[in-house]
């Protein structure tokens, strides 16, 4: 579990974030614990200009690396890193609109190298 949840009541905005979070969280180790097939997590961060957008909350880079088990990502909260040994490592990519192309292209040549195998 990643955050904790301190306020009971479903319709708590702050509650049902935190839910949210955990759940996804929670569904990320199952699916990279999975020793059968290997899953792999790809994530991709896809951020805009917070000066032109200045009511829009950035996104939890932490949070996605920590999805995709990315043994590469070093935080600058967190000096370990996010990456779970023992599961299956992903990849986060950290980008913006003009990035998003390189980050699909990329992932769609990790596919096709993990399918050749």
């Amino acid at each position: 579990m990643l955050r904790r949840n301190t306020a009971s009541d479903a319709t708590d905005a702050i509650a049902v974030r935190y839910t949210s979070f955990n759940y996804a969280y929670n569904v990320a180790r199952a699916i990279r614990q999975d020793t059968t097939t290997s899953p792999v997590i790809y994530c991709i961060g896809l951020n805009f200009d917070t000066s032109a957008y200045p009511n829009e909350e950035p996104l939890d880079a932490d949070f996605l690396a920590t999805l995709a088990n990315d043994p590469n990502y070093r935080s600058t909260g967190k000096s370990s890193g996010v990456y779970q040994a023992g599961q299956t490592p992903g990849k986060y990519y950290d980008v913006s609109y003009s990035g998003l192309a390189a980050a699909l292209q990329d992932i769609a040549g990790q596919i096709l190298r993990l399918s050749a195998h």
